[in-house]
């Protein structure tokens, strides 16, 4: 993908500059012709050399070959999903754009202004206004806006998936429930033998609860051990976060765990009120 720009544009999107410089005013018709690729394209064009110096190939008189100047990270200028993030992309200075690209240049250029106040207001169409009362400004919309556009299909489906995440963590802990009632039933007996021969209800407890957290902690392990392994695949999917964003792996950790203690309290409350007499003499 080839962009001319204005030498502020980089800077004022706050591209990444990895090597070299940016386009400055002095980069113009009368001034060597340069150019500013993205990683990608220094990768895919120059891997086993130094960008820096190299040249873009021009078609003629008119469009000479233009030097590699600087290397800049890659950009997702048509959203995060875009089939475009995968493509090399060439930077090129508006002010040097051949003399019959003008007019198409022109009629096609989106202004990025970067400000502290609110870039909703109206200086921004009274400034263009007062230049030319003729040029309509339209499609005016902050960054902020831009990607939550963007990320519109993305929030949808991880709406859908946070509601069946819910859903699964609410029936593993109606599971968990019903698996510790049932194992507290079919052990009353050995609860029974074990509080006859001394053991406090408070041992009967932590015995219970032990065994319940031994497996939910073990299924926790595995599950963020999985989750981990598929972030390579959610990674274009996330923004604001980082794929192995170690705050949120462990607040999920300690959420299932925590949903999964409470699902054992209640059997283990149970199995401290078993009355030994009542169940050895059902045994």
């Amino acid at each position: 993908m080839m962009y001319f720009t204005s030498p502020d544009y980089l800077q004022a999107m706050g591209i990444r500059l990895v090597k070299g410089r940016f386009f400055t005013a002095q980069d113009t018709q009368r001034s060597h012709r340069v150019a500013v690729i993205d990683e990608v394209f220094a990768r895919q064009q120059f891997p086993d050399q130094e960008p820096l110096g190299q040249y873009i190939a021009g078609d003629g008189k008119n469009n000479p070959d233009a030097e590699i100047v600087g290397v800049v990270g890659h950009v997702k200028h048509f959203g995060l999903d875009a089939v475009e993030r995968v493509q090399q992309q060439l930077y090129l200075p508006f002010n040097q754009a051949p003399d019959d690209a003008f007019p198409f240049l022109a009629s096609r250029a989106n202004l990025i202004i970067r400000t502290t106040a609110d870039p909703l207001n109206l200086t921004v169409r009274r400034e263009v206004q007062a230049l030319d009362p003729n040029q309509p400004v339209f499609n005016v919309s902050t960054m902020e806006q831009t990607l939550d556009l963007s990320l519109v299909t993305q929030r949808l489906s991880m709406t859908l998936l946070a509601a069946l995440g819910s859903l699964a963590l609410i029936l593993a802990a109606v599971g968990i429930y019903g698996v510790m009632s049932y194992t507290v039933t079919q052990r009353s007996h050995e609860i029974g033998i074990r509080m006859a021969i001394g053991a406090q209800p408070r041992d009967v407890f932590k015995m219970v609860i032990g065994r319940g957290m031994m497996l939910v902690l073990i299924g926790v392990a595995l599950g963020l051990v999985g989750a981990f392994a598929l972030t390579r695949l959610m990674a274009t999917m996330l923004f604001g976060v980082e794929p192995t964003d170690l705050v949120t792996f462990a607040s999920i950790g300690v959420l299932l765990t925590l949903v999964a203690l409470v699902a054992c309290y209640m059997p283990g409350r149970r199995a401290t009120k078993v009355d030994p007499l009542v169940a050895l003499r059902y045994e």
